[in-house]
């Protein structure tokens, strides 16, 4: 179901006076509306807060284009399109798990490109010792406390699922 919500905001109160309408004393009023299908439980402050709050909405959607490609279709064959659009979503909604319950402090609001280029794609070695794989990181990476700190976060959630 989708809802218009209409915001009506004061504007020029706080500029000086030169800036104001010369000819009217009134307030001047500011209307913005959004049209949404968000769910009814949340207040429409909430929702207009979480649309315009500095165009995150926009930085999401780019974010969905270029690094899931969520705007490419492969095939022109529907369930095909529909299986990668699936596995798009998954992959998606992993990434925001993991930025979510498992990173830390200023991670949490980095984009996926950012945490991709510091912290999965890192050179290291990755070998077999015992029964299990160990990774060696290189001396001069700069966040290897970061990277600990995510690997025993991540191990602490999975163990929450068995």
């Amino acid at each position: 179901m989708n809802q218009c919500i209409y915001i009506l905001t004061k504007s020029g109160l706080d500029k000086p006076l030169h800036f104001r309408c010369y000819l009217s004393c009134h307030p001047c009023y500011q209307y913005e509306a959004i049209v949404t299908n968000a769910d009814d439980n949340e207040t429409r402050k909430a929702i207009f807060n979480s649309y315009n709050s500095d165009c995150q909405v926009e930085n999401f959607i780019k974010e969905l284009n270029y690094e899931f490609s969520i705007d490419k279709v492969n095939s022109q064959e529907f369930t095909t399109n529909s299986a990668f659009m699936n596995i798009k979503c998954i992959a998606y909604n992993v990434v925001q798990c993991f930025r979510q319950f498992i990173l830390k402090d200023v991670w949490k609001t980095s984009s996926f490109k950012t945490i991709k280029n510091y912290l999965i794609k890192i050179p290291c070695n990755v070998f077999r010792y015992g029964k299990g794989i160990r990774v060696s990181l290189p001396s001069s990476f700069a966040f290897k406390d970061v990277f600990q700190v995510s690997k025993d976060s991540l191990f602490q959630f999975g163990r929450g699922f068995l």
